[in-house]
C-alpha cells in the first residue's frame, strides 16, 4: 500500500468505524473527546500511528533492508555531496521531490521524506531496526501525552 495516493478523508470511514466500535465498547459518550478516550485507552491516534509506519519504512529503505526497487525510488531525491565542508554536508536529509498536485503531495515517498528530514540527527543514525522501532515508539509516546484533550 505504499506510494498510493489515497487521500485521508478516504480513511474517514475508518475513523467513524473505530469510533463507533469504541463508544460501544466502552460506554462512552457519543460526543466524548476521541483523544481522551484514546488516552484513557492507552491508543495511539491514527495519525500517529501512519507517521510511524512511514518512518519505518522509509528507515528500511534508507539502510538497504527494503527491497531494491523501493530503494531505487529514493536514489534521485539523496542530496549530491560537494566538495565545500558545512555543517549539514552529511545530515542524511532528502530533497522533497516538487510535486505538482496534492494528491502526490500527501502520497508516501514526499511525506515520509518529509518527516525523515524533521528527525534528529542521532535517531537517523541509528544502526538497528529495532532500536530505531523503540524510539519511535517512545516519541509517539511523548507527543500522545501532549495532545490537548477537548
Amino acid at each position: 500500500m505504499y506510494g498510493t495516493t489515497v487521500p485521508i478523508k478516504k480513511f474517514s470511514p475508518l475513523r467513524k468505524c473505530t469510533g463507533s466500535s469504541r463508544e460501544k465498547n466502552y460506554r462512552s459518550r457519543k460526543n466524548s473527546s476521541r483523544n481522551a478516550l484514546y488516552s484513557e485507552l492507552g491508543w495511539e491516534p491514527l495519525s500517529i500511528r501512519r507517521e510511524r509506519q512511514k518512518l519505518l519504512m522509509f528507515y528500511k529503505i534508507v539502510h538497504g533492508i527494503a527491497p531494491h526497487y523501493l530503494q531505487e525510488l529514493l536514489l534521485p531525491f539523496y542530496r549530491p555531496t560537494h566538495s565545500y565542508n558545512l555543517r549539514n554536508a552529511d545530515n542524511l536529509n532528502f530533497v522533497i521531490p516538487q510535486t505538482r498536485t496534492v494528491s502526490y503531495y500527501n502520497s508516501f515517498l514526499p511525506s515520509a521524506i518529509q518527516l525523515w528530514n524533521g528527525l534528529p540527527l542521532e535517531t537517523k543514525c541509528i544502526e538497528s531496526f529495532h532500536t530505531f522501532k523503540n524510539v519511535l515508539k517512545n516519541s509517539a509516546a511523548e507527543r500522545t501525552k501532549n495532545v490537548k484533550r477537548f
